[in-house]
């Protein structure tokens, strides 16, 4: 028993080491008023609560956005 204790505990640790190196995505579709995809538009995300730009991505012809390995 003290070895799976110690063994779930391990786990647990590297669990929350791993989950702070993670990246994430962020992904979405831009439409205009009437649902049409808005096509080879600018998207960006700011840092938080400044108007310093992140990162930059453009939609594609069907409006998709992703942004991908976000701290």
């Amino acid at each position: 028993m003290k070895n799976f204790s110690f063994s779930c505990f391990i786990l647990i640790v590297l669990s929350g080491s791993f989950s702070s190196y993670s990246q994430h995505t962020l992904k979405g579709n831009l439409q205009d008023n009437n649902q049409n995809p808005v096509a080879f538009a600018n998207v960006v995300l700011f840092k938080n609560d400044t108007v310093t730009v992140y990162r930059g991505v453009v939609s594609d012809e069907d409006g998709n956005y992703l942004f991908e390995d976000i701290a």
